[in-house]
């Protein structure tokens, strides 16, 4: 019983420890939370990674759209010369 009570009520590492002190340790700390040695995502992290895909998505989605119009435009222009051709070789 006394090593479990010496284990919960032991002190905290000092602050001025080099991991407190190193920057990537506090960006770390904004993104993560360790829990019993296990790294839980926060909410932060979660709402950037949601914008991110829908970011992704809709640049997909306009980029397959202007592809569209592009090759619909390039075809209808096609057509309308193949028209013109056979049009006026019937005069």
């Amino acid at each position: 019983m006394s090593g479990v009570q010496s284990e919960l009520f032991s002190p905290p590492p000092p602050l001025t420890s080099p991991a407190a002190c190193s920057p990537v340790r506090h960006e770390e700390n904004k993104y993560f939370i360790k829990v019993n040695n296990k790294v839980f995502v926060t909410v932060a992290t979660a709402a950037a990674a949601a914008v991110k895909a829908v970011v992704v998505v809709v640049v997909v989605v306009v980029v397959v759209v202007v592809v569209v119009v592009v090759l619909a435009v390039v075809v209808v222009e096609i057509v309308l010369l193949i028209v013109i051709v056979v049009v006026e070789e019937e005069d």
